[in-house]
């Protein structure tokens, strides 16, 4: 499975003709994950249009691979953007929320990845603004019918396996 947010194309063609190079059989299908509603990190709240930070002041925190790429998605939805970089896999603390907290200028939105808002959730103050992320939506390019098989061959396994441990 070959994802990708903002490589072109180009790129995609070559990584796929890459895999079929050295694994010719290998089943092979293109998937582009685009961002699609903003969600709430907590309970509190409901999901929110992209457009909601247009022209919002918003806080953006990353602590993936290429926050660079996550600040980019934000810069395109017209916002002002106050970027919090962190190393990847990061373990934020309370200390590192407050920080972000006290951002130089009042923020609309705070908003990060899902990845980091699971692990923000967890020491993001009950009586703080809400903590945001971007939600991905994911769309088949090519190779749909390869998905499909694999899926349905994951269905017939798992329905196998449930009744390998059900008491009769």
């Amino acid at each position: 499975m070959v994802t990708r947010k903002a490589a072109g194309a180009g790129l995609v063609d070559e990584v796929a003709a890459a895999v079929r190079g050295v694994s010719p059989d290998t089943p092979l299908a293109v998937v582009r994950l685009s961002p699609s509603l903003l969600l709430p990190a907590s309970l509190r709240g409901s999901a929110l249009p992209l457009t909601a930070v247009r022209g919002r002041k918003v806080v953006a925190i990353a602590a993936i691979g290429d926050p660079a790429s996550f600040f980019r998605q934000i810069d395109k939805l017209g916002t002002v953007v106050e970027r919090h970089a962190f190393p990847d896999h990061y373990a934020f603390s309370a200390n590192d929320v407050a920080r972000i907290l006290a951002s130089r200028q009042p923020a609309d939105f705070f908003v990060c990845t899902l990845k980091d808002a699971v692990k923000l959730a967890v020491v993001w103050p009950d009586g703080a603004p809400l903590l945001w992320y971007v939600s991905l939506s994911v769309e088949v390019e090519s190779g749909r019918a390869v998905i499909d098989e694999l899926l349905s061959g994951l269905r017939g396994r798992v329905s196998r396996e449930r009744n390998l441990f059900q008491r009769p």
